[in-house]
């Protein structure tokens, strides 16, 4: 039975009274230090309240709920990096040395919301009805999609405490199960379920990878980590407080800076799980996007199972915390340039807003854009065809970028680039031929590298099926544009995407330096439908053929089903529950870390007394020098223990003498495992034994052990 609600009626009056009352909530959650109603009341004033209010004022009349939703949360996270950075240069100048501070962002979020809310009263905006209507059986849905979050978060904990992983296994079956479901039952909800659907999926499926440490997961999130605690511990973000490279990447950008510190000091949450559970639900929003900019060229459950490719290529995420910010920009930026439910005035407002935040938020993922944008307009100047990408938008996106690097790295990202295609240029004739010149990803991908079960050979093929579907979408595309039923823009953006995607398998050493991995999901961001446009390709090719079990268009090998079915089974496969279940080797720090070689663990996850020791360390010893293996250098000692790369050596098996009164650090790995990890090699702890026995011990939890040199 279907139930119709009552309508929801937006009055001017109604929306400032709204802002009014869930400021003034969060204002003595604050004061009084209220748990969970200060964490919630944070994240929906921070996160989605002036995003709202900016886009009303807007008056965008023919945005739906799902793109006002989205629009709204990356309006959020831009003003609040803008209005983040205006009081980090202005609030010095009147001797308001920590200007990031809670009590300083608390008086910026009131005035933010306020000003937005009463502009939004004093226009006396017409009244905008919100009306919907579900059922039963709606309802029922969205309580199951629900189930997925609090599975994966229970079964993290389980797996943590046990290494038990029968929680999640069964969370993966069921976001395979619900994906199904949601696909074949879609014309019987009342509700675009596909909405809830996709955020409840990605965020349990997020969870799930970050929640498996109480630690900072992965490689470059520990200097994003560092960058992010010396901007909070500081209440102020410097970009040249430190000269190392990687770490003035991660303090040049907001999107790990300034953000996470107004989230971190609004919401009094502990740094570590502004990283874990803040960013995946920022991130989580991405799929909502994708749905809405697939919808300008596909159908709902093409639109559907384009998005369900790119989550299962987003499995932990969408590359580092920085790009995490960045692809909700990327998306934004496209939907809002081809969409036609914007007017033109409208989008050089939105367009500079998003360009801004991509800038702020990562470099790499902003020149991949500045190329397209700029080529695109470049083509369509040539063969002078009307383009929603003007001259104007191409000038203000390279001028924002150009400042922007001098401002915060003094042009050394720009040289940087430079640097690594005069390497690829000066090597591509010489490592043409070579297969290892393009990094072991590709040579997997291509079938170079053995793998090493059957069930990683179904993989890989289940893959290249998914691929194929691509390649046969993206031919019918380029049909339709010889016969001219295609538009142009869109056309071209495939071309672009596939061309780069072409590239870095062609030219030697191009996907090791901007790694095929972060390419491959940035061109699904475009080429995911094709994949579907693919499956009815060939379905139509078949009944082309007349093959009679193909012929009834309720068949089971219709596009959309054989498309969905081939999707599963790539889901189960990538997320390696299908491995996990044969007990064959595995690489799912998820579901297979206890099975795993601790070297492998210990490369991605960091374990509670390698903390402790980190912490221990920078607080008692600040200048002296420290030695340690090559993966504590960059990740517990920089993370956590926020110590100078000037003062971080690395270990060799060769290592004989270390100087009077340095350090060495040993953690869980080289105690317990007695492994030792090196630039591009490991040995075993024992072959440096007679160097430990010589030293001092001055700190010990029983797996991290911290020796004071004697000089011998």
């Amino acid at each position: 039975m279907v139930r119709a609600m009552p309508q929801i009626i937006w009055r001017s009056s109604s929306v400032f009274a709204v802002v009014l009352t869930l400021q003034s909530l969060l204002n003595i959650a604050i004061f009084l230090n209220l748990p969970f109603i200060r964490e919630v009341l944070g994240f929906v004033c921070l996160t989605f309240i002036p995003g709202f209010l900016a886009l009303n004022l807007l008056k965008l009349e023919k945005l739906g709920f799902g793109e006002t939703v989205f629009l709204s949360v990356g309006i959020s996270i831009a003003l609040l990096m803008f209005f983040g950075l205006l009081l980090n240069e202005l609030l010095p100048l009147f001797g308001i040395l920590r200007p990031l501070s809670t009590e300083s962002l608390i008086i910026t979020s009131n005035f933010m919301n306020v000003l937005l809310g009463f502009i939004w009263y004093y226009r006396q905006n017409p009244h905008k009805i919100i009306s919907f209507r579900f059922s039963l059986f709606d309802l029922n849905m969205c309580v199951a999609l629900l189930c997925l979050p609090i599975l994966s978060v229970i079964g993290s904990i389980l797996m943590n405490a046990k290494g038990d992983n029968s929680l999640l296994l069964l969370m993966m079956i069921f976001v395979s199960v619900c994906f199904l479901a949601v696909l074949a039952l879609q014309r019987k909800f009342t509700l675009d379920i596909f909405y809830f659907a996709l955020l409840t999926i990605y965020i349990a499926i997020l969870f799930a990878t970050w929640l498996a440490t109480n630690y900072i997961l992965g490689y470059d999130s520990q200097s994003e980590f560092y960058a992010f605690q010396v901007t909070r511990n500081a209440a102020f973000w410097n970009p040249i407080e430190t000269f190392e490279l990687e770490r003035d990447k991660a303090m040049g950008m907001l999107s790990v800076t300034i953000l996470p510190t107004i989230y971190s000091n609004i919401m009094r949450l502990d740094a570590t799980w502004i990283f874990k559970i803040i960013y995946p639900l920022l991130a989580s929003f991405v799929p909502l996007g994708l749905y809405q900019f697939y919808l300008l060229q596909a159908k709902k459950e093409a639109a559907f199972l384009g998005v369900f490719l790119f989550i299962i290529h987003s499995l932990d995420g969408l590359g580092s915390l920085k790009e995490w910010i960045a692809t909700i920009f990327y998306v934004l930026l496209f939907y809002t340039i081809l969409t036609d439910k914007i007017p033109p005035s409208k989008k050089r407002i939105l367009f500079i807003i998003f360009a801004g935040g991509l800038i702020v938020s990562h470099y790499s993922k902003s020149y991949i854009f500045m190329f397209i944008l700029t080529f695109m307009w470049a083509v369509s100047f040539i063969f002078r065809k009307n383009s929603k990408i003007t001259l104007n938008m191409v000038l203000v996106f390279l001028c924002m970028a150009f400042a922007w690097n001098i401002f915060t790295a003094h042009a050394t990202s720009f040289e940087d680039l430079i640097n690594t295609f005069d390497n690829i240029r000066r090597n591509l004739i010489s490592e043409f031929f070579n297969p290892e010149s393009r990094g072991s990803d590709v040579m997997m991908a291509t079938g170079l590298l053995p793998p090493p079960t059957y069930l990683h050979i179904i993989s890989r093929l289940i893959f290249y099926l998914t691929v194929l579907l691509i390649g046969v979408g993206f031919s019918s595309l380029a049909m339709k544009f010889v016969r001219k039923k295609t538009d142009f823009e869109y056309t071209l953006l495939v071309f672009l995407n596939m061309g780069l995607l072409a590239l870095t398998v062609i030219v030697p050493n191009l996907a090791e330096s901007f790694k095929i991995g972060r390419f491959y999901r940035t061109a699904l961001v475009i080429l995911a439908p094709l994949c579907v446009f693919g499956g009815e390709e060939l379905v139509a090719m078949f009944h082309r053929l007349k093959i009679p079990s193909l012929q009834n268009k309720q068949n089971k090998f219709s596009a959309i089903m054989l498309v969905s079915i081939i999707l599963t089974s790539h889901f189960l496969f990538q997320t390696e529950t299908v491995y996990e279940l044969a007990k064959v080797e595995s690489w799912s720090i998820p579901l297979s870390r206890y099975r795993m070689p601790p070297q492998t663990v210990s490369r991605i996850l960091l374990f509670g007394t390698d903390v402790y020791g980190a912490i221990w360390l920078s607080q008692k010893c600040s200048n002296t020098a420290i030695y340690s293996d090559y993966t504590s250098k960059f990740n517990v000692l920089t993370s956590y223990g926020l110590i100078d790369y000037k003062r971080l050596n690395t270990l060799t098996n060769t290592t004989t003498y270390i100087e009077y009164g340095n350090l060495i650090y040993l953690r869980r790995l080289n105690i317990l495992q007695e492994m030792m990890i090196g630039d591009y090699y490991s040995w075993n702890t024992t072959d440096l034994q007679t160097l430990f026995n010589a030293q001092n011990s001055i700190y010990s939890n029983g797996d991290c052990i911290i020796y004071y040199s004697t000089g011998k």
